[in-house]
């Protein structure tokens, strides 16, 4: 996958500033339907991450923050929650705040494209301007393994604080699902079970480098099912969310 994002100045006040600190939570749910989804998660939904959501919703920020929150339901091939989660990222980043990004199902694979894509289109952050900029503008190609030294001071790494996957799957496509995590995740907790649904849908474990990246994973297999996982799964979803944003 290759979107183009601009990597221009965003509206985000200056850190040493009064305002709050903004901490940032994006939940992708499971398939959408026949067009392939994308759209607005909403409240009333009763799906787990519908449940999650609005759970989610309640947490009452820690004094001097602020909480953002957007779901979408997942998508097989279209590209909506990713290009979306993107912008919702970059028009409510904090160099200061929490990003968590939860995935169920098609929104699991959308979760980690969507990890990719922060590390590579929007990998550093000048605090100075405000700005993002990518591996071109700091004059260094993506990073080997180990990562490159990071560019001065000035710029930050963009960090996903918390990585939630839960049966990350694509139907009939669910083995084609890139399973690799972003190394700009720094703790990615995988709720999964490899029995396929009516569709071919399953969770497995993901690609974690270690030195990077803290990694949980839960193998549910006999004690959920694809559809359920989701509903099985929400409390620890939600006190992972919830720890981290008290964090």
């Amino acid at each position: 996958m290759s979107l183009s994002f601009d990597a221009g100045p965003i509206a985000w006040p200056n850190p040493t500033s009064d305002s709050p600190i903004q901490d940032i939570v994006v939940l992708l749910g499971g398939w959408g339907g026949p067009i392939d989804g994308g759209d607005p998660l909403s409240e009333t939904s009763t799906t787990g991450p519908g449940a999650l959501l609005r759970r989610v919703k309640a947490i009452a920020p820690p004094v001097g923050h602020h909480l953002n929150v957007t779901a979408r339901e997942g998508t097989l091939f279209k590209d909506t929650p990713i290009v979306e989660g993107l912008k919702f990222i970059r028009q409510n980043f904090h160099p200061r705040g929490k990003v968590i990004v939860y995935g169920y199902s098609a929104g699991g694979a959308n979760a980690l494209a969507l990890c990719l894509e922060i590390g590579t289109q929007i990998p550093f952050f000048d605090i100075t301007t405000n700005t993002f900029l990518n591996w071109t503008q700091v004059k260094r190609d993506p990073p080997p393994l180990p990562p490159a030294p990071l560019p001065p001071q000035t710029q930050g790494r963009v960090r996903v604080d918390l990585l939630i996957t839960v049966d990350a799957a694509r139907g009939p496509a669910t083995d084609s699902v890139y399973r690799g995590v972003s190394l700009c995740v720094r703790r990615n907790v995988n709720y999964y079970q490899r029995t396929p649904s009516r569709i071919g849908s399953h969770g497995d474990p993901n690609q974690v480098d270690a030195t990077m990246t803290e990694y949980v994973y839960e193998d549910w297999t006999g004690k959920a099912e694809h559809a359920d996982i989701d509903e099985k799964t929400n409390d620890k979803a939600f006190v992972e969310i919830q720890n981290q944003l008290k964090g």
